[in-house]
């Protein structure tokens, strides 16, 4: 490290900014080396592993939020596959219940009441299921947003074996996130130290020149 100073240069009268009329004057020239110690080398590197490890598990961490938020889009769909087929059943039931009131009317043995009964009830049933479709459609979307391709018939999904309460918390990303903040926090801890450490035992190869 090069040092370089002026000590009493003038900032005032006809000397002023000039170093070589003041005999109080002095211009000042130094070198000075920086020595790495063991213990200094090793806590930066162990500084920048935990910093690379910290990332490591931010990309874990992406990729977690990533694969949750797609399994909660497939869980919609799903369950708007399975409402409509249902919907849709009932829609069939109610059509085919109106037709069979409409027959008994025509043969005088069904009534008007039943016929306006069950063609309100089959509009119903018809309002339901478009719902349900343009549900299950906009749910559709939304998974396709994360996987890519439009999936028109979605399977039911067995659910893998939980793992115990200390193993989840364990292996959770947003805790081993916090881990590795906690051990970045310490490596840089222990490089401030080991610099406090060389900067109390630092001293200047060479000296300092003082040049008229």
């Amino acid at each position: 490290m090069l040092r370089a100073g002026v000590d009493n240069l003038p900032v005032t009268g006809g000397d002023r900014f000039i170093t070589t009329r003041d005999s109080m004057t002095m211009k000042r020239l130094g070198i000075s080396q920086e020595w790495l110690s063991r213990d200094k080398r090793a806590a930066r590197q162990a500084a920048a592993e935990a910093m690379v490890e910290r990332e490591a598990v931010q990309t874990q961490v992406t990729i977690a939020e990533t694969r949750l938020q797609t399994a909660l889009a497939y869980l919609d769909a799903f369950y708007a596959g399975e409402a409509l087929k249902l919907t849709t059943l009932m829609e069939h039931h109610a059509h085919e219940e109106l037709e069979a009131a409409r027959a008994r009317l025509s043969s005088s043995t069904g009534s008007s009441h039943e016929v306006l009964a069950l063609t309100g009830a089959r509009g119903i049933a018809q309002d339901e299921a478009d719902e349900v479709r343009q549900q299950q459609s906009n749910a559709n979307v939304s998974l396709q947003r994360w996987v890519g391709v439009r999936a028109e018939d979605l399977a039911f999904t067995t659910l893998p074996t939980l793992p115990s309460e200390q193993a989840y918390v364990a292996s959770h990303p947003a805790v081993v996130s916090m881990q590795r903040d906690i051990k970045v926090a310490r490596q840089n801890a222990a490089v401030a130290s080991s610099d406090q450490r060389s900067e109390m035992r630092r001293h200047d190869q060479g000296g300092t020149l003082s040049l008229p």
